[in-house]
């Protein structure tokens, strides 16, 4: 089980904000294990996160520190507008996480993320979002022997 604090945030969430590089190392660098790169991640989009999330190395652009700790944003040109462009994004490339990727490749979510990345106003998107927040927000959390909280939510412990 999984504690609240580490469950995922819905997909629209990634609209906003902006991610470590050390969260994306392995897809770019080491997927399998062979020093490669996830073969589902977009071409262009991989090489605009290099330049950005070199392997080990410094930061080249959002943030500071070494390659682990610079950022990305979530939503490429639209890091910090709540808006649509986060669909197109991930339609277009696959998105920052493999996560996004689902979105693009299962053909039920594919659908919606679609109807989104073409709709001409933001408004059924944003009465969605305020539905599936309030949906997040019954949740409860787990506590006692129900749940575990993790300092890494990554890893996961069996």
């Amino acid at each position: 089980m999984v504690a609240a604090a580490c469950r995922p945030p819905c997909a629209g969430c990634r609209s906003v904000g902006t991610s470590h590089c050390a969260a994306l190392q392995k897809r770019l660098y080491n997927f399998t294990g062979r020093m490669d790169q996830d073969p589902s991640l977009d071409a262009r989009y991989a090489a605009q996160l290099k330049k950005l999330c070199p392997p080990g190395g410094h930061s080249h652009g959002h943030g500071g520190g070494g390659g682990g700790g610079a950022k990305v944003p979530m939503d490429p040109g639209s890091g910090y507008t709540f808006d649509l462009t986060y669909y197109r994004h991930v339609l277009a490339t696959g998105g920052l996480f493999q996560s996004d990727d689902s979105l693009r490749d299962d053909p039920v979510t594919r659908g919606y993320a679609e109807k989104l990345a073409n709709a001409s106003s933001p408004d059924e998107y944003f009465q969605d979002f305020a539905a599936a927040m309030v949906k997040m927000g019954r949740t409860d959390a787990l506590t006692g022997n129900l749940g575990e909280i993790r300092e890494t939510c990554a890893i996961f412990v069996d």
